[in-house]
């Protein structure tokens, strides 16, 4: 069983206080709020003092480049609100500006965000040199050594299963719906069996996980994936699928 939380608001913002500094507003009234990461703590900012004349870097906030409240304080204008997330973790509320906060939300995450790129592996000189090798020699190139299947997982951290689903698993969802305080609803029981054949014509089979569940709460559709993977060096050249619905 795996339960992801996480607490929202309207919107809101810091306001500058002579005596408090940067506070936060309370929160607007609101009846619903997009799931975005756009809209919990994170952010980017151009660093101007360090430009020398070139175009000003960019300071990223690695967890989330698209959220709020992650600036660049010497910038701010104090007559001017600054937009605070709305999406927050309820064990880690957001309190300060530019102080810290953990991913919050439901979404896929993508590639370059910290909590996959931890596991996409080291590229440096060596793997480059080692790839190039490889190419020359007709091979196809490959992930670093230390490379972790991890980095293919696009749920947040907290909705990642400790293992694959295998249907019938009940899903929850709280305060997610429109309209409805819980909604509930059922996995199906979907076997798919792959027979595949090699270079050789020699016959594998094997089941195909269920890989990933998608759930659309606008439209109410949920998506489910299996997926397939095949070593690259067993030169399967045909796959076929057989799909058995289990009662």
């Amino acid at each position: 069983e795996v339960t992801s939380r996480a607490q929202v608001c309207g919107p809101r913002w810091w306001q500058h206080d002579a005596a408090r500094g940067w506070a936060l507003t309370a929160p607007e009234p609101t009846s619903r709020v997009p799931i975005r990461y756009e809209l919990s703590y994170g952010g980017a900012w151009r660093d101007a003092s360090s430009s020398d004349g070139a175009e000003a870097p960019w300071v990223v906030h690695r967890a989330n480049p698209s959220g709020l409240g992650f600036v660049d304080a010497r910038a701010l204008d104090t007559a001017t609100m600054v937009p605070a997330p709305q999406w927050e973790l309820c064990d880690a509320p957001v309190t300060e500006l530019n102080r810290d906060a953990p991913l919050a939300g439901f979404g896929p995450v993508a590639r370059p965000w910290s909590s996959r790129l931890q596991y996409a592996g080291t590229y440096d000189d060596a793997w480059l040199r080692r790839t190039r090798e490889e190419i020359e020699l007709g091979m196809p190139a490959d992930y670093a050594a230390d490379f972790d299947p991890r980095f293919f997982q696009c749920a947040h951290p907290s909705l990642v299963m400790p293992s694959y689903l295998e249907g019938r698993e009940l899903v929850h969802l709280t305060g997610l719906m429109p309209d409805e305080d819980v909604y509930t609803f059922q996995l199906p029981r979907t076997l798919v069996v792959t027979r595949t054949l090699d270079e050789n014509d020699e016959a594998r089979e094997q089941v195909v996980p269920l890989d990933t569940v998608h759930i659309d709460v606008d439209t109410r559709l949920v998506t489910l994936c299996w997926r397939l993977t095949l070593d690259q060096t067993l030169g399967v050249h045909t796959a076929e699928f057989q799909i058995m619905e289990i009662s």
